[in-house]
C-alpha cells in the first residue's frame, strides 16, 4: 500500500508540474506577443515619422532664373520644415557631376543658391532636400541660358 500512495503522490506532483509549466508557457507566449505587437507599433510610428519628414522636406515654390550680368542661375525653393538642402547640376541629363552648396549648410525652410553658368547652355539641376533628390516629375529641372 505504501507503494501506491507514493505513486499517487508522484503522479499529483508530476501533474502539478505540468500545469505550472503550461501556465508559464502561456504567460511567456502572451508576453512575446505583446513585445512583437509593441515593436510593430514602434516600426509603424517610425515609418510614419519618416514619411512625414519626407513630405515636410519636399521643395515647393521652386524658382530658377538666369542672371546674365552675374553669369549665374539663381535657384530658390521652400520646404514646410527646416531641412538640409543642396543642389546637383551639370550640362548633361545623364550626368549631374557638380554639387553646389549654399554658403551656410544649415537647416532652413527657405533655400537659395547661385550656380555659376555660361551663356547659351542647358543645365540639368536636381535639388537634394532632406537627403532625397527632387526635380520636375522625376527628371532634373532644365534651365537654358541665353546669349
Amino acid at each position: 500500500m505504501k507503494d501506491q500512495s507514493e505513486q499517487k503522490f508522484f503522479t499529483l506532483s508530476y501533474g502539478s508540474v505540468l500545469t505550472v509549466i503550461g501556465v508559464v508557457l502561456v504567460a511567456v507566449l502572451i508576453w512575446l506577443g505583446v513585445i512583437v505587437y509593441k515593436a510593430h507599433q514602434i516600426e509603424l510610428s517610425i515609418q510614419r515619422s519618416q514619411l512625414s519628414q519626407l513630405e515636410d522636406c519636399t521643395p515647393f515654390n521652386v524658382y530658377a532664373d538666369y542672371q546674365k550680368e552675374n553669369e549665374a542661375i539663381s535657384l530658390s525653393w521652400q520646404t514646410k520644415e527646416k531641412c538640409l538642402g543642396y543642389v546637383e547640376a551639370g550640362n548633361y541629363i545623364s550626368n549631374t557631376p557638380y554639387e553646389f552648396f549654399p554658403l551656410e549648410l544649415v537647416s532652413a525652410k527657405e533655400h537659395s543658391i547661385e550656380l555659376p553658368a555660361e551663356d547659351d547652355k542647358t543645365y540639368y539641376i536636381v535639388i537634394i532636400s532632406g537627403g532625397v533628390a527632387y526635380g520636375d516629375a522625376g527628371s532634373p529641372l532644365v534651365v537654358t541660358t541665353i546669349k
